[in-house]
């Protein structure tokens, strides 16, 4: 279709150029002719209404030249713009594919490269929704994405990032998340049905309706009904208060460990166990 416009164009361009050729061969043309027939007082007056016209007509040619040229930069720009589009609808497509990769480093620089272009968080996070079953995101820093609904089943996710993750309904059947970390992150009605959680950090997690059966919890315990999974996400947080206190009344920023600690400086988060 782009190539019968441009075929076209040319041709109406040449057509154009064409006219004018014949437009100014028939005004020469017929100088000659009246001053053959009527004389030269004649061809003087005819001479005059002549070069009106010829203005006139120079007039229009430079506004038609420049009302192709307008069009021809704007069908540019509209091409130029529909390529960029095609280009950045082939790039999520693609990224949102190699996320999903068996290829840690495949899926990890895919997850980086969608951070970086601003579209791993927000509403308009692309991995909402994904399919990213048996996807090796060992180590990924997934802090504050959107992937609600996405299905995570089998994903390797050991070492992994989530903070603040928005992980609503999220499914990770069987999904190895050893050591993984969802501190302060949205598990409401997420499935972790027979996930291994071993030494994960829940701390600050909303769990609410989230389903672990069959599930190895961060301190290895099998889930069982019933289960008070308070300890996970409160406990810790106790803890960890209790040991900044105490490194604070010994002087030490809690959390760099240096002696720089002073009477201003405010109560900072508690640092995940897990």
């Amino acid at each position: 279709m782009n190539d019968i416009k441009r075929f076209l164009d040319r041709r109406g361009k040449r057509f154009w150029w064409t006219a004018r050729f014949v437009l100014v061969a028939l005004i020469v043309l017929a100088i000659f002719v009246l001053g053959w027939i009527g004389g030269a007082d004649y061809v003087t007056n005819i001479y005059t209404e002549i070069i009106g016209v010829v203005i006139s007509i120079g007039f229009t040619v430079v506004i038609v030249d420049r009302f192709y040229e307008r069009r021809e930069r704007e069908r540019e720009q509209e091409q130029a713009q529909r390529e960029e589009e095609r280009q950045t609808a082939e790039l999520k497509r693609r990224l949102i594919r190699e996320a999903g990769s068996r290829s840690n480093d495949l899926a990890t620089t895919a997850v980086e490269w969608l951070r970086e272009k601003n579209w791993l968080t927000g509403d308009k996070g692309l991995l909402k929704g994904a399919k990213l079953t048996n996807a090796n995101l060992k180590g990924a820093n997934l802090e504050d994405a959107n992937l609600q609904q996405s299905n995570l089943m089998a994903a390797e996710l050991q070492d992994a990032e989530f903070y603040y993750a928005k992980l609503q309904g999220t499914v990770f059947l069987q999904a190895n998340l050893q050591r993984t970390k969802f501190y302060k992150a949205n598990l409401t009605r997420a499935v972790l049905i027979n996930a291994d959680l071993t030494g994960a950090s829940l701390l600050g997690a909303d769990l609410t309706g989230a389903v672990f059966v069959g599930a190895t919890m961060p301190d290895g315990e099998e889930y069982y009904e019933g289960m008070d999974l308070s300890k996970y996400r409160e406990f810790e947080e106790d803890l960890l208060n209790q040991i900044n206190i105490i490194r604070i009344s010994d002087g030490l920023n809690p959390i760099t460990g240096v002696d720089d600690i002073t009477d201003s400086l405010p109560m900072p988060a508690p640092i995940p166990l897990w």
